[in-house]
């Protein structure tokens, strides 16, 4: 079992261009085969699922879905096994709303960006999606296209992103925008 791993995760990590972490994913893997956790997953998933998560361990962004896709892992299974990993080691932080990171995901590949810029305006993006969720949440916002037009406008206008620009990327209509980016700079100062 453990050879298999190690194969599918050398070619994964192969594949995506990724260096290995030593045994990091190695020790995880056997940390974590005889609990229950693994049990009933295909080898797929629990590689993905694995690289996903000790990438972002280390603070190192990795698209769950570019994982699942090279190795031929479901993305639902994977997103609730990082799930179970994260809740076994007590890092909640790892994983984000799978909505909020799939936003923040395709905000970012409409933006022309290098790939060295992609992981900064991805971690920026994120945190502050993560910021305004609560803020959201807590007040009953609606969170439709101009709520999150409003708040990648507030993230990235200061890199010198205008409105168009942000509505661009999101497919929404500037009024939108404006109308939640009113709601949220209300609800923030006061």
């Amino acid at each position: 079992m453990i050879k298999d791993f190690k194969l599918r995760l050398t070619l994964l990590l192969t594949e995506l261009d990724i260096k290995p972490l030593g045994n990091r994913e190695a020790e995880l893997f056997t940390e974590l085969a005889p609990s229950s956790m693994i049990i009933g997953y295909n080898m797929s998933d629990i590689v993905a699922s694995i690289v996903f998560y000790t990438q972002r361990e280390l603070g190192n962004y990795v698209s769950m879905l570019e994982i699942c896709k090279e190795i031929g892992a479901n993305k639902t299974t994977v997103f609730r096994l990082v799930g179970k990993i994260t809740r076994h080691y007590g890092t909640s932080y790892i994983i984000s709303n799978p909505s909020v990171v799939s936003r923040v995901e395709a905000i970012i590949n409409q933006m022309d960006i290098n790939k060295k810029l992609h992981d900064v305006y991805f971690n920026l993006l994120l945190e502050g999606f993560n910021k305004y969720e609560l803020v959201a949440n807590d007040h009953g916002l609606h969170k439709g296209r101009g709520y999150y037009a409003a708040v990648a406008y507030i993230l990235l206008n200061p890199r010198g992103y205008t409105q168009n620009k942000v509505c661009s990327y999101i497919n929404c209509n500037p009024l939108s925008l404006r109308s939640s980016l009113k709601q949220i700079k209300k609800l923030t100062e006061a």
